[in-house]
């Protein structure tokens, strides 16, 4: 009788179990870690012309283009994994809080007047400068507003608004603290936050399960080589 192939000998495949561990486990791994530290500064990378978060994202962002068919075999094989689908969730209700707390800045009238006298206070002191860069000047408030979103303490270099928020940001972002959206924002965060570090812990047991029981490396090994 003809000896069967690994790929037929059902889940306990160890290419079967690189695929998860390498194209699923290891990214989202090392992507949630890097969520999560921005996360814990309140860095939600939130752009009001997008509404969209530039730098974190749902599950797919942080894996390859087609680890989908890996994630979805891991998923038949380990049903706890469907634990993972909550992050998706949570970065939605986050994403929308964040579209929320924007809107309630910029329909917030003393919002609005302060902005309008720190800009005049910044034509004054930096004549010709222009914070908003390639938007209008009018969407200064919709600029302040995604910065106080974020979180944002100090702009670095680089930046056409720098000089205009850290003269005047931390006294704009002090009308945030009254409305009921930033609270709801920053509770969202704090969900998101928990439920990424819940995440890593339990796929960092996960890469250590595989590991020990398939008997393979945690990266691959033509990885260590370079």
């Amino acid at each position: 009788m003809a000896r069967r192939s690994s790929t037929e000998k059902g889940h306990k495949s160890t290419e079967r179990a690189k695929g998860w561990l390498y194209s699923v486990i290891n990214p989202l791994i090392d992507g949630l870690a890097g969520e999560a530290e921005l996360v814990a500064g309140g860095h939600l990378t939130w752009r009001f012309y997008s509404q969209e978060l530039e730098r974190i994202g749902p599950l797919r962002f942080y894996l390859a283009h087609d680890a989908h068919h890996a994630l979805r075999d891991y998923q038949a094989v380990q049903p706890e994994a469907g634990r993972l689908f909550e992050h998706d969730e949570r970065l939605e209700e986050t994403r929308l809080a964040a579209i929320a707390a924007h809107a309630a800045l910029l329909g917030d009238p003393e919002f609005l007047a302060a902005v309008e006298t720190a800009r005049h206070e910044h034509e004054l002191a930096a004549p010709g400068d222009k914070p908003t860069g390639a938007f209008p000047p009018e969407r200064l408030a919709d600029l302040v507003a995604e910065r106080v979103i974020n979180a944002t303490r100090t702009v670095p270099p680089g930046y056409t608004d720098r000089d205009f928020f850290n003269a005047h940001g931390p006294k704009l972002a002090e009308h945030a603290v009254k409305l009921e959206e930033l609270a709801r924002l920053t509770r969202a965060k704090e969900i998101l936050l928990s439920v990424d570090r819940q995440l890593i812990d339990w796929l960092q047991n996960e890469s250590l399960r595989i590991c020990g029981e398939y008997g393979i490396s945690a990266v691959p090994l033509t990885a260590l080589a370079r």
